[in-house]
């Protein structure tokens, strides 16, 4: 039950990151008909260099240099880890510790770009 409620939690991380930084960059970009395609034109390589759709095992080297420079790969190997009962795998505490420290970040530009907007 703990690796579930671990992953749960990452899981959260990374919508809390996802939702702080759209909302930051749509109070930068102040144009609707702008935000929906520079979100999908970051979001779509992201999601693919994650592994979330396809596990990167099989991928060329360069292509797996790529994803582990991509955060949501270092957070979908931790909860693919939790979700085999792994508790122990570093990729799970690596990940969450990146994931958290970029949802907090997120958070506080969106924070600023917010209280800048306000002004």
């Amino acid at each position: 039950m703990g690796d579930l409620l671990l992953a749960y939690l990452m899981l959260a991380l990374i919508a809390l990151m996802t939702s702080a930084v759209s909302y930051g960059v749509a109070l930068k970009v102040k144009s609707e008909d702008a935000l929906a395609p520079l979100m999908n034109t970051v979001a779509q390589p992201v999601l693919l260099l994650s592994g979330i759709l396809l596990p990167l095992t099989f991928a060329p080297g360069w292509l797996q240099g790529i994803a582990d420079w991509n955060p949501f790969s270092w957070a979908v190997d931790g909860t693919r880890a939790l979700f085999a009962g792994d508790l122990g795998n570093d990729r799970v505490w690596q990940g969450l510790t990146i994931i958290a420290v970029l949802a907090a970040a997120g958070v506080f530009w969106a924070a600023r770009q917010f209280a800048r907007s306000v002004r």
